[in-house]
């Protein structure tokens, strides 16, 4: 296997004061430990701590331009930061969002939505497998628990009881054979996801992140996603936290 990884970590919000998180850059790392311990080191990597929209761009292109010329045949993404919902203008149109470090509070290149986030995955060719790992959450509800920070931004406009977000352009329903995108996220659209802390550590990290590590490296190699994502469950479960992961498949426009 020929593995191009891109892992982003997203603690720093330099433009937004009072939100930045505590463990996305652990869970850059962490992911990218986990993924190495199965597949082996990647071919190329690019690991980026407060990533820049930019940064990011410039490691899809390299990504892609990777599978388009066939260095390499699987690509892996992780990217723990905040979402966002925001409005584009009608009511029933308000829209999902990975959040960058350059982010300024504004719609524009500080955000990646989710339908840019698919242009990019569908000039990948189908004979690549691609696997997201996103642990950020799309949420219009509260903070959770004390002790718990979420990872969400959520636009002033958006009323939960008035407005509907349109499905997330990166997720589909169950898998066909032609699926070559596996996407695992954190939560539901309507949940938080937990930016957790240890004061005795000094420590944080992505609960998502950490339960499903710790998953997979208990599995080993031979299980099944499906195997995989029931011990998520359990690991979340035990560590107190209430969000829901989901996995989803799709493919690529490009044959």
């Amino acid at each position: 296997m020929n593995r191009f990884h891109i892992g982003i970590g997203n603690n720093s919000f330099p433009l937004i004061p009072g939100n930045d998180l505590r463990g996305c850059i652990n869970d850059a790392h962490q992911m990218k430990s986990t993924l190495d311990a199965h597949f082996g080191a990647a071919m190329d990597e690019r690991l980026i701590e407060n990533s820049t929209r930019a940064q990011f761009n410039e490691a899809m292109e390299a990504a892609i331009a990777g599978a388009a010329t066939g260095t390499c045949d699987y690509i892996t993404i992780s990217i723990s930061t905040h979402g966002l919902i925001y409005g584009t203008g009608t009511p029933d149109n308000f829209l999902q969002a990975l959040v960058f470090s350059d982010f300024d509070g504004k719609v524009g290149d500080g955000l990646l939505a989710d339908v840019a986030f698919k242009a990019f995955l569908d000039r990948i060719p189908r004979s690549v497998g691609v696997e997201i790992w996103i642990d950020a959450c799309h949420s219009a509800t509260a903070t959770r628990a004390i002790g718990l920070k979420s990872r969400s931004l959520i636009s002033p406009k958006f009323d939960p009881t008035k407005h509907s977000v349109k499905p997330s352009a990166i997720r589909s329903k169950s898998r066909t054979p032609d699926d070559n995108i596996v996407v695992w996220s954190a939560c539901l659209d309507d949940e938080t996801a937990a930016d957790m802390w240890s004061e005795p550590l000094k420590e944080g990290w992505g609960a998502f992140t950490n339960a499903f590590c710790s998953a997979y490296d208990d599995a080993g190699n031979g299980a099944t996603r499906r195997q995989i994502m029931s011990q998520l469950l359990l690991n979340l479960l035990a560590s107190g936290v209430a969000q829901h992961p989901q996995i989803s498949f799709q493919q690529s426009a490009t044959t």
